[in-house]
């Protein structure tokens, strides 16, 4: 009987354990789901950022140009 008896208690503690383990490994899915959405929302902002700077540069690339057409320009009339 003890050896019937320790076997059941082994067969529950490894129960127990495999009952751990997988809320474990749902934790850290969850958490690896969280952390791959904060991923894309850093892309996203990024790329929205890309674009905001890229528009910027567009802008001040198009007032440099003219600033040295206006530049050439004075120098021809002097």
């Amino acid at each position: 009987m003890d050896l019937a008896a320790k076997q059941q208690e082994d067969l529950r503690r490894a129960q127990m354990e495999l009952q751990d383990r997988k809320q474990q490994e749902a934790k850290l899915s969850q958490e690896l789901e969280e952390a791959n959405i904060m991923m894309e929302e850093q892309y996203a902002n990024m790329a929205e950022e890309v674009e905001a700077k890229r528009a910027k540069l567009k802008k001040l690339f198009g007032r440099w140009q003219s600033a040295k057409a206006e530049i050439r320009d004075l120098k021809e009339e002097s």
